[in-house]
């Protein structure tokens, strides 16, 4: 089977909203939106969407606006700040299964997914423009190996999402840092995106705005994202 997999337990720090930043108003529609409807057109079997306390307004937006998809929410406990403890935390559901990630902030197009993959991991990628790589995975091209955040200038390839085998899903369970076990893998990389827009570090056009659905209301506090 083919699971999709979103992590939307983060905290909006950064962008000082009272409401989830996967909830912003992105060309009238909720940011959230653009990666369930990519993963629903990959032609996954089932989502998980990985949310946290507090975070209730997501499970209650989604129930709505796609009441007859299979999508299961899984809460995340304990400390929010690191994008492996999300996805470690969905592992009942994802365990055997291929997964198709995505970020939960963040507008992709065209749908990174409706390719074909090969090896245990596949990094769906985008070319970032002037220096929006610091705030991403980097590839480094000459190396063949990722690299988080530089501090200095080593490619524009940067990830964006990913496709992964159930062997995988293994080796993160036993992992501290999704960088690190990347580069321990036998990885290939699609440059299958050429528009990425990520709400979460604030890059999102001035049209974007808090949704106006009541589901939009509950409060988003300061804290570390999810791998921010």
């Amino acid at each position: 089977m083919k699971i999709g997999l979103i992590p939307a337990a983060g905290m909006a720090r950064r962008l000082g909203i009272a409401s989830p930043k996967e909830l912003l108003e992105f060309e009238g529609r909720a940011v959230i939106d653009y990666s369930v409807d990519n993963l629903l057109g990959a032609g996954v079997n089932a989502i998980a969407v990985v949310i946290r306390e507090g975070k209730e307004a997501i499970r209650d937006h989604i129930h709505e606006r796609y009441p007859d998809a299979p999508i299961e929410f899984v809460f995340q406990s304990g400390a929010i700040g690191n994008l492996l403890d999300a996805i470690k935390a969905s592992y009942a559901v994802i365990k055997g299964h291929d997964v198709y990630f995505c970020m939960a902030d963040t507008v992709i197009r065209p749908n990174p997914f409706n390719i074909t993959t090969m090896k245990d991991l596949t990094l769906l990628c985008f070319s970032a423009a002037a220096d929006e790589w610091k705030h991403f995975g980097v590839i480094d091209l000459t190396h063949h190996r990722l690299v988080d955040k530089p501090n200095e200038y080593i490619s524009s390839v940067c990830w964006g999402a990913l496709i992964w085998r159930p062997r995988f899903t293994e080796r993160l369970m036993t992992s501290h840092h999704l960088p690190d076990v990347i580069n321990d893998v036998d990885w290939d990389y699609s440059m299958t995106i050429t528009e990425y827009i990520d709400i979460g570090i604030g890059m999102a056009p001035r049209s974007a705005q808090a949704a106006r659905s009541p589901s939009s209301t509950v409060t988003d506090s300061d804290g570390p994202t999810n791998d921010d």
